[in-house]
């Protein structure tokens, strides 16, 4: 067709029309145009839309003009997915913030917080069997073939089975709370008490430690699976090899270190006062958390998640990721610090190795390859080929090693960039004078209130940015 011309790409996945405008010369109308590709070979994926717009545009257009469109796409092919496990129960952390959440689609707070309780033979899972994918398509009409997913096998966890009568269905083989964790189903063997006190003593379990009632000064529970206390805990001691969950609150005498709560991984209270708290993942407080020291590998929420609108006020906050409240601070001014240094520091000491290493290895590799050149260049004995060649092979581990440590920098340069980015202060309703935040020497302090903000580096520099 005269002026226009049709590229159609090599895989056959999207043909480019190019139209250029003649001289007394009638513009041609879109079917015939739409005829002229099917002509081509073209039968999938056209788009009129945009021819139509292209004929347009090259009616009102200078002689010369030239115009250029993608006018056919294919349809590229989806691959499976490999199988997977679906958890029946929510982990009792979980459930719990969900309860909390006043955003939450829950129709009923007990049956949402209630522990999950399981007898042996009760389903807790189930594996998703692989999909086939989606089959592609070229714009010539060619069928492009998906590569189904997998089906992988089921990795059991402690007290688990695979159902007798479906190979696909994961069972509890005891009684216990069920736990879904890192693609796995396990059950912890729960120990239930009504109290921890002088008259039941401490508490020191293999599996998991409800407690229907309070924990009471000096006691102290150790458990390697969750702790879920359905009371209040008054200066006690409480780890956890899983999550902590209070469901009231818990105190400690401000200053002293009597009520300490860790847990590798994440704590859920009530109401925090006084506390000295260790988590590996995240630390939530429902209502308020102050007079307390907080160190943790994840996020710090002070309220529901999705609305975090608790207060936050004269404490000591060690964190690697996001703190986020309604009220950060208090109106006398009383010191808060938020420091992220300690994650930061962890990253920058390793790149700085790695870098060192590098470069080092690198004037070493270096050395080596041009002694070696050398060799070459010489018509060694008999005797001493084998040598040589294991001095190859010397310099081939030595370029493999130089390639796993310029990886091993570019992830860091990533985690280093993803935990800047992470690092954020969310003050929902205000921020008060006093409140300091802190990564390495780059330090931020409130002078004065300010309504809804948040705190980020940008450049390596604290801004604050109104959130109003």
């Amino acid at each position: 067709m005269k002026g226009i011309t049709l590229y159609i790409n090599e895989d056959e996945m999207s043909a480019t029309l190019t139209l250029v405008t003649q001289t007394n010369c009638d513009t041609p109308n879109i079917e015939e145009v739409i005829n002229y590709i099917r002509g081509q070979g073209v039968v999938f994926g056209l788009s009129r839309k945009r021819i139509f717009n292209i004929l347009q545009q090259s009616e009102v257009a200078e002689t010369g003009t030239e115009f250029c469109v993608t006018v056919a796409k294919g349809l590229p092919p989806r691959n499976g997915k490999d199988s997977c496990i679906k958890p029946l129960l929510r982990n009792v952390f979980e459930r719990y913030l969900m309860s909390h959440d006043k955003h939450s689609n829950s129709d009923n707070w007990h049956s949402l917080a209630a522990i999950n309780g399981v007898n042996p033979n009760y389903t807790v899972a189930k594996r998703i069997p692989p999909t086939a994918g989606r089959l592609g398509k070229t714009i010539t009409g060619k069928t492009i073939a998906s590569i189904p997913g997998k089906l992988m096998d089921i990795n059991l966890g402690i007290n688990t089975k695979i159902s007798a009568t479906d190979k696909n269905i994961i069972v509890a083989s005891i009684s216990g709370i069920a736990k879904f964790e890192n693609g796995v189903m396990s059950i912890e063997e729960a120990y239930i008490v009504t109290g921890v006190n002088v008259r039941t003593g401490n508490i020191k379990f293999e599996g998991a430690v409800i407690v229907n009632g309070d924990v009471t000064e000096n006691m102290q529970i150790i458990a390697k699976g969750d702790v879920v206390i359905n009371g209040y805990v008054e200066s006690a001691y409480i780890h956890s090899q899983g999550d902590i969950i209070i469901t009231e609150g818990a105190t400690g005498k401000m200053h002293d270190e009597d009520c300490q709560l860790i847990a590798n991984g994440n704590i859920f209270v009530q109401h925090a006062q006084g506390l000295d708290i260790t988590a590996g993942k995240d630390v939530n407080i429902a209502i308020q958390l102050a007079y307390s020291r907080v160190k943790t590998l994840g996020n710090v929420t002070i309220g529901s998640r999705n609305n975090p609108m608790g207060n936050l006020f004269a404490c000591t906050i060690h964190c690697s990721k996001t703190v986020q409240a309604g009220s950060i601070g208090a109106i006398s001014g009383s010191e808060l610090l938020m420091d992220f240094s300690e994650g930061y520091e962890s990253i920058c000491t390793r790149l700085d190795s790695i870098i060192d290493l590098h470069k080092l290895l690198t004037t070493t590799n270096a050395k080596h390859e041009n002694k070696l050149t050398e060799l070459h260049d010489y018509q060694l004995p008999e005797c001493f080929k084998n040598k040589f060649l294991a001095l190859n092979n010397e310099l081939e581990a030595e370029r493999l090693l130089l390639l796993w440590l310029k990886d091993m920098q570019t992830e860091l340069q990533e985690s280093k960039q993803e935990y800047e980015n992470n690092v954020q202060v969310f003050a929902n309703k205000e921020l008060f004078p006093g409140v300091s935040v802190k990564l390495n020497k780059n330090v931020w302090r409130s002078e004065r209130e300010y309504q809804q903000c948040k705190l980020r580096l940008n450049s390596g520099n604290w801004q604050n940015i109104s959130l109003v």
